[in-house]
């Protein structure tokens, strides 16, 4: 399964309380395309390919998958659930924000207090790709649009950043980074033949034209 994770810095968890008995933890684990550079992610570092999230690509994800939100993508720090109404997915303007009810346990307590002091500020979530429109090219980069998705979880993340120019990372699920390199050449190949297929069919249109 090659389960793909964005990483968000530019505070995208904050902590919003209501009275001490309701706790709730907010942010943002990903934005749409806008046109700002910082919301088009360079999938591969080198500039090669760019990934752009579409509004709408989250719709179906809010209202049919089971999504939980973990702190650092750990399924032993559950902190809520799509399932159970203590997690709450939203589509805007920006992009997918979520709102956690957060529970009375260790895990929340101190992530709250991470999150407080400023220790933790960034957000994530896992996804695999669903539907895409198909990769062209534009100013000289080549685009993938996506405009659909399976969601896994959310959630609020030490680390939220790699030292990329990018504002985001593809990264695959519990693989070492041999392997990791491996299937990311095998899927960098599989899009270029895509690439040289377009522009194999759009020499040919030109041909005949």
């Amino acid at each position: 399964m090659n389960l793909k994770r964005r990483f968000l810095a530019t505070e995208t968890a904050s902590i919003r309380m209501a009275g001490a008995e309701n706790r709730m933890i907010t942010g943002y684990a990903a934005v749409f395309y806008n046109g700002d550079p910082g919301t088009e992610y360079d999938i591969y570092g080198d500039g090669y390919l760019f990934e752009r999230i579409m509004p709408g690509a989250f719709d179906r994800a809010i209202a049919e998958d089971d999504v939980r939100a973990l702190e650092n993508h750990d399924k032993n720090r559950v902190l809520g659930r799509t399932k159970a109404g203590t997690l709450r997915l939203f589509a805007d303007s920006i992009g997918l924000r979520y709102e956690i009810d957060s529970p009375d346990t260790s895990v929340s307590r101190d992530l709250m207090t991470n999150i407080g002091l400023g220790n933790i500020d960034g957000s994530s979530f896992s996804f695999i790709m669903t539907d895409n429109n198909e990769i062209r090219m534009e100013n000289g980069k080549r685009i993938l649009e996506v405009t659909g998705v399976r969601l896994f979880d959310v959630g609020p993340v030490t680390f939220p950043a790699y030292a990329s120019a990018s504002s985001g990372v593809r990264s695959v699920e519990s693989v070492d980074i041999n392997l990791r390199s491996e299937l990311e050449a095998q899927e960098k190949e599989r899009i270029a033949a895509l690439v040289r297929d377009r522009e194999r069919r759009v020499r040919m249109v030109r041909t005949f034209s």
